[in-house]
């Protein structure tokens, strides 16, 4: 065992400060006045503070480490009946508390020693009726006539600085055939550490509150730097929980049904009178629901010398008596071994009450786990969930994923692993859940349809309807489902571009820029411009797509795909014929005008097709014209004969083939195309293009809300 802070190791209460030893310790007072009714019958586990454990621990016995059994006049064979008066139990708590305080003190003790003499010590006392120490833990434990549990761990103390250091495309098929995703059922969450503001954790709760609040997650207020059982007792409907906290089993030995083994994490309340004397108190005690914890606070006495108190741990009794998470929520136990599932004996039980209270993800560690580690994981794998681009950012800006596709890229880099310990991060989804859970709606592109007025976003929303803004405004939902929502989309004005976002329960989704442009379009027929005869205008053609990047897999570059835009209603292009050419004989005269509409309404004849394809990665377009009509729009006389003519665009550039904008289509339509380039920005530089038959002229088009690095792709 290593002697660096580990995560959740020891507790510092709020407004404690360092001792000396010639000033009387609060909790010495208290324990020393403890006196009143006696705490009800119960048995409590063993917490191993934090510890691990090795798979051979034996608990109980004193097998795995000096002096187990019987301690004093206890017998070790019995007591579950016994009372023990409040007085002597507050005594027996009291010296052991100062007897860690002397032996801190004590330059060159290894922790084996330490844990070894304060078990000596239990024995002396007849109160405790068996005694044992856990080698792999570094435990000293004994337990009361009554069956309740006192255990006194030497891992490691809390310091007063927290420190999360950070730190090949290639998709996955199985993070691409995923189960659907959801959003927990309601989006307050609680995130708590019962060290104390000034020290180890501090900073991860702190942070992860301000990334919820952002995203519109509702956090109670000052509850981030202790986890009171007030308030663990009223945990209710939460979609997020994550606390910060100490984690340990036992499997006792004396008492009948004891051999049941537990698993417990510790609550921030102090041992105290006022507590002891609780109704709820004395009832959770005698249901197993809660047990004793001593361990170094963090305080330290002449600003050298470890302090000590006692406070409560709570089980897997309390947690189905107590707890009630909204569906398809996430937990974080950020403790040692609060995902160690492979022996009963350890936190299988605990797990599969968070799972029965609702959690749809559960997350903790396999073994004891360093602050290195245990806050880079946490801060990671909630700020990759909520899309918040806080922790380790990725450029540009990633948007929300699931939990598995979170903890495939924190696998990839290794940051599941505890660099300290080795201990691993594990998630532990609901047997019952058949989906993936995540913390925000996640929109991975933006379609438009021109001929349904809708605009189609595909991503991750869950099966709970929310709402959809564009550009701020909110659109009407004509469809929604997991991963595709259909809204109304307005032809012009407000709302018709901008930013597209999703929202559940108040919960915001990345942003998606539905990018516009507006080309002014200058046509002229040439076959016989030289001659005086022409057709030509001024037209414009607008367009609407989402150009942005898209990541199927975090942690990845975006992937920049080929997109397709197609011309607005609103896109014309009025065309006029005109001149006159002399001849010997006659003079020809063209004439007649026509303009020429995107999706025209019934009755116009004609029609305008300009659909543009982009490739974000080179940043080159194809914008595809074409000109219907049934009959010839313009006339040439003066020559003895009327003639009709139809002026196009000939072969351009490239011939390009577009899908069919009509939904369900699978028709790929041939259309002769411009080149056009694209910056950075996706501005449209200026250019032209001349066939046999048409001039094409088209100045600077600046993209009115193009794709922002910070979104979220």
């Amino acid at each position: 065992m290593t002697t660096t802070h580990r995560a959740g190791d020891r507790p510092a209460p709020l407004g404690t400060q360092a001792h000396s030893s010639a000033t009387p310790h609060p909790r010495r007072a208290f324990l020393r006045s403890l006196s009143g009714g006696a705490a009800a019958l119960g048995l409590p586990l063993w917490l191993t503070a934090c510890g691990g454990g090795g798979d051979d621990a034996t608990a109980g016995d004193g097998s795995n480490g000096p002096g187990g059994g019987g301690g004093g006049d206890g017998d070790g064979a019995g007591g579950g009946g016994a009372s023990v008066d409040g007085a002597v139990r507050a005594a027996a708590i009291a010296a052991v508390e100062e007897h860690c305080r002397t032996l801190s003190q004590q330059d060159g003790m290894t922790p084996l020693a330490f844990v070894e003499t304060v078990a000596a010590k239990l024995r002396t006392n007849p109160v405790y009726v068996e005694v044992g120490v856990d080698v792999q833990t570094l435990c000293a434990w004994g337990v009361f006539a009554d069956g309740r549990i006192h255990v006194i761990a030497n891992n490691l103390t809390p310091q007063r600085t927290a420190s999360a250091t950070g730190a090949t495309p290639a998709r996955r098929a199985a993070l691409a055939a995923a189960a659907l995703s959801e959003v927990p059922g309601a989006a307050r969450a609680r995130v708590m550490q019962t060290f104390g503001p000034m020290f180890d954790g501090a900073d991860v709760v702190t942070d992860v509150v301000g990334w919820l609040r952002e995203k519109g997650w509702q956090v109670p207020h000052g509850d981030e730097h202790e986890a009171r059982l007030s308030t663990l007792r009223g945990l209710q409907g939460d979609g997020y929980f994550y606390i910060n906290t100490h984690g340990g089993a036992f499997t006792p030995t004396l008492f009948p049904g004891s051999g049941q083994g537990m698993y417990a994490i510790q609550s921030s309340t102090l041992v105290s009178p006022a507590q002891e004397a609780l109704e709820e108190t004395i009832a959770d005690m005698a249901a197993r629901r809660l047990t004793y914890f001593t361990a170094s606070n963090g305080n330290l006495i002449f600003g050298r010398w470890p302090d000590w108190d006692t406070r409560y741990g709570l089980t897997s009794n309390f947690v189905d008596t107590y707890w009630k998470f909204a569906s398809d929520s996430a937990v974080i136990i950020n403790a040692c071994s609060s995902a160690r599932t492979n022996d009963a004996r350890w936190s299988a039980g605990f797990v599969f009450a968070c799972h029965k209270a609702g959690a749809g993800v559960y997350l903790g560690w396999d073994n004891t786990v360093a602050p290195v580690g245990a806050y880079r994981a946490a801060r990671y794998f909630t700020d990759r969930m909520l899309g918040a681009n806080k922790f380790q950012p990725e450029s540009p800006a990633q948007r929300p994923f699931p939990w598995d596709a979170v903890m495939g890229d924190m696998q990839k880099k290794s940051l599941h692993i505890d660099p300290g310990e080795g201990s691993v991060f594990l998630a532990l989804p609901n047997p019952a859940s058949m989906v993936k859970q995540l913390l925000a709606p996640s929109i991975r592109h933006l379609e438009v349809s021109e001929y349904m007025d809708e605009l189609r976003l595909i991503g991750r929303f869950g099966s709970k309807e929310g709402e959809v803004t564009v550009d701020g405004q909110k659109r009407t939902i004509k469809t929604w489902e997991s991963e595709r929502i259909v809204v109304d989309l307005p032809r012009t004005g407000s709302g018709s571009r901008g930013a597209a976002q999703v929202t559940v329960h108040g919960v915001k989704s990345n942003l998606r820029q539905l990018t516009e442009w507006t080309i002014p379009l200058d046509y002229t027929y040439v076959v016989l411009e030289q001659q005086g005869l022409k057709i030509d205008g001024l037209g414009t053609i607008r367009l609407r797509a989402d150009v942005g990047g898209s990541r199927d897999v975090p942690g990845e570059p975006p992937v920049q795909s080929v997109r397709y835009a197609y011309d607005t209603r609103d896109s014309q292009l009025p065309l006029t014929a005109s001149g006159s050419f002399p001849t010997p004989k006659c003079t020809l005269i063209w004439t007649g005008q026509a303009t020429y509409k995107a999706i025209p309404d019934a009755g116009h004849r004609q029609s305008l097709m300009a659909y543009l394809k982009v490739d974000t990665t080179a940043k080159l377009g194809w914008l595809g014209l074409a000109l219907g009509t049934p009959l010839p729009d313009f006339v040439q006389t003066g020559c003895g004969s009327s003639d009709g003519i139809q002026p196009g665009f000939g072969p351009m550039d490239a011939q390009v083939w577009y899908p069919s904008p009509l939904e369900g289509s699978t028709d790929q339509i041939p259309l002769h195309a411009l080149a056009l380039s694209f910056d950075t920005n996706y501005r449209i530089v200026a250019g032209h293009s001349e066939t046999v038959l048409a001039r094409v002229i088209w100045s600077d088009v600046l993209p009115v809300s193009p794709p922002l690095p910070t979104d979220g792709a």
